[in-house]
C-alpha cells in the first residue's frame, strides 16, 4: 500500500518542480518581450519564441503529472499580467528619476498602457477562477 502513494508524492513533486520551471520560462519571456516592446529585434523574438515553446511543453507535461488542466491557462495568463506590470512600472519609475517630462509624453503613456494590460490581465485572472473554478473560492 505504500508504494502507490510515494508514486503520488514523487509525482507531485515532479509536477510542482516543473510549474515553478515553466513560471520563470514564461515570465521571462513575457518580459524580454515587453522590455523591447517599441523595437522587437529579431534575437529577441527568436529567443522568447524559444522561451515560450519550452515552456509549454514544461507546462502540458506539469499538468499531466498534477492531473490539473486549469494551470494550462493560469501560470501564462500570470505571467504575462506579471510581466506587463513589471515593464510597465519599471517604465514609469526610470522615467520619473531620470526625466520627469517624459512622463507627459509617449513614454508616460507607454507605461500607464502597460500597467493597465497587466491590471486587466491580473482581473481577468481572478474573474476566470471565479467562473472555472468554483469550489476554490477564487
Amino acid at each position: 500500500m505504500m508504494k502507490p502513494h510515494r508514486q503520488s508524492d514523487a509525482r507531485s513533486f515532479l509536477g510542482a518542480g516543473l510549474v515553478v520551471l515553466s513560471y520563470i520560462g514564461f515570465f521571462g519571456s513575457f518580459l524580454a518581450l515587453g522590455n523591447d516592446a517599441t523595437s522587437l529585434p529579431e534575437l529577441v523574438l527568436l529567443r522568447a519564441g524559444i522561451g515560450l515553446a519550452l515552456s509549454s511543453v514544461v507546462l502540458a507535461t506539469a499538468s499531466v503529472a498534477l492531473h490539473a488542466k486549469s494551470v494550462l491557462w493560469q501560470i501564462p495568463l500570470n505571467c504575462f499580467a506579471l510581466s506587463t506590470l513589471v515593464v510597465g512600472i519599471r517604465i514609469l519609475i526610470t522615467a520619473l528619476f531620470t526625466h520627469w517630462q517624459l512622463l507627459l509624453g509617449q513614454i508616460g503613456l507607454m507605461g500607464i498602457a502597460f500597467v493597465s494590460v497587466g491590471a486587466a490581465a491580473a482581473w481577468l485572472i481572478k474573474v476566470l477562477q471565479a467562473r472555472l473554478l468554483p469550489e476554490q473560492d477564487a
